[in-house]
């Protein structure tokens, strides 16, 4: 690849002088022959697409000038302690920063993103619904819905902590365990009045454990049984806040506290040992929009004085 500083046509090929920054490189291009067997009587429309195809590859190819952004492949001889290259294919170069192609290559990844990233969901083969299964759902299903229904009254309910063995005495939350689990039905099929103890016990353990890895919540060391609500914790908010200001101060940190440093911080409070990745990026992403921190560049942190 490089750049035409002499051009000269002769009969059957043109020769261009290309400087591809390490020299002058002279280059034999052949003319394409313009003759390419689609003579018939009637042509169809993929047959004419294609004459306006190459025809229009003929113009790009007659049309290279001093000054064009080539790129060139063939095979190279050195005569005379001079490069030579006899090509076999060669064109102009439209977009040297290959932007679209850098775009593309982008889109792509976000569209497997979306596709791959989603939870494989299970899907009627035959499209039609066997009516003695209809309504019954999967544990993984179910433990999906009690997390969002005990985000849901935590948050309106203003809880800042709870047990587990609490949430068994919340109807809107108990109501969701019972519903009909494909795990736990027996024969009898969807007869059962009640639903068996395990499923509720397991659906709340699996619902829990979905906003411990989201770190909506957290465990405490003191009383590992006892959740605490990540954003709720006044606590927490006072010391994430106190660390910062103190870091801050120092030298080092007057641009802004990295995330980690702040999380190794906190982590030695002995309240807050078993405080996730997660739960952090939450309490710092709810104090930014409350105007309590800012964040900068490089995960970054200053607090609002």
């Amino acid at each position: 690849m490089g750049i035409i500083v002499k051009a000269e046509e002769k009969a059957k090929f043109h020769i261009y002088a290309v400087d591809d920054g390490t020299g002058v490189i002279s280059c034999v291009c052949w003319k394409p022959k313009e003759d390419f067997n689609l003579r018939s009587n009637g042509e169809d429309g993929a047959q004419s697409l294609i004459k306006r195809m190459e025809n229009w590859h003929l113009e790009q190819l007659s049309c290279l000038e001093i000054g064009d952004l080539v790129n060139i492949r063939g095979k190279l001889n050195i005569y005379r302690e001079m490069k030579q290259i006899s090509a076999f294919s060669y064109g102009k170069v439209v977009d040297p920063s290959h932007t679209l192609e850098v775009r593309g290559m982008q889109d792509q990844v976000l569209r497997y993103t979306s596709v791959y990233d989603n939870p494989l969901k299970s899907t009627e083969h035959s499209g039609i619904k066997d009516q003695g299964t209809e309504g019954i759902k999967s544990m993984e299903g179910i433990s999906q819905e009690v997390a969002e229904k005990i985000l849901l009254v935590s948050t309106r309910e203003k809880y800042q902590n709870f047990h587990l063995y609490e949430l068994e005495t919340v109807p809107d939350i108990y109501k969701v365990c019972c519903q009909p689990c494909e795990e736990f039905i027996n024969g009898k099929g969807n007869e059962e009045k009640s639903p068996p103890s395990e499923q509720i016990a397991l659906a709340l353990k699996n619902g829990v454990k979905h906003l411990l890895e989201k770190g909506h919540i957290f465990k405490s060391k003191r009383d590992r049984g006892l959740l605490h609500l990540t954003t709720a914790n006044k606590d927490l908010r006072d010391v994430t806040c106190r660390i910062l200001r103190a870091e801050c101060r120092k030298q080092e940190y007057i641009n802004g506290c990295q995330f980690q440093h702040l999380y190794n911080n906190i982590k030695t409070r002995t309240d807050f040992q078993y405080l996730t990745h997660s739960a952090m990026r939450n309490l710092l992403n709810s104090l930014e929009e409350q105007g309590f921190v800012i964040s900068c560049n490089n995960y970054q942190f200053l607090p609002v004085r």
